[in-house]
């Protein structure tokens, strides 16, 4: 067991990650081609917005169980929403190849996220 978790419940995260990505996509490429909404819109945008990095969740560091290591569990939390943030931009580029009459955009919360950490950690460290 590896940081408090066994290598089967990493791959499940892993793995329902990426079915999440999956259906939602699914989902928004099956409003994109519905021919009741296509016949009363001109075109339909889609906006995706990635998650925050879990890892600076305040109240995630507090649910880490005792068995397990808050920074390994950290860690893998930072790992799950790089994944899914990932998963998520992809699907946004390929989307924009597939639909003419739709568009679709990908706000990056985590990196808008981290930057304004790293912006209010430079002005700490200067005032």
């Amino acid at each position: 067991m590896s940081g408090g978790f066994s290598a089967s419940a990493k791959a499940n995260a892993v793995a329902a990650i990426s079915s999440n990505i999956q259906a939602y996509g699914a989902s928004i490429q099956s409003i994109a081609r519905d021919s009741t909404v296509r016949s009363k819109l001109a075109g339909i945008d889609f906006v995706m917005v990635g998650i925050p990095p879990l890892e600076i969740v305040p109240t995630f560091g507090w649910q880490v169980s005792s068995g397990v290591s808050k920074s390994d569990a950290l860690d893998f939390l930072k790992q799950l929403s790089n994944q899914y943030n990932s998963e998520l931009r992809k699907f946004s580029s390929s989307f924009k190849t597939q639909f003419r009459y739709s568009r679709i955009f990908y706000y990056d919360l985590a990196g808008l996220v981290s930057s304004l950490l790293h912006q209010s950690k430079t002005a700490v460290e200067y005032n």
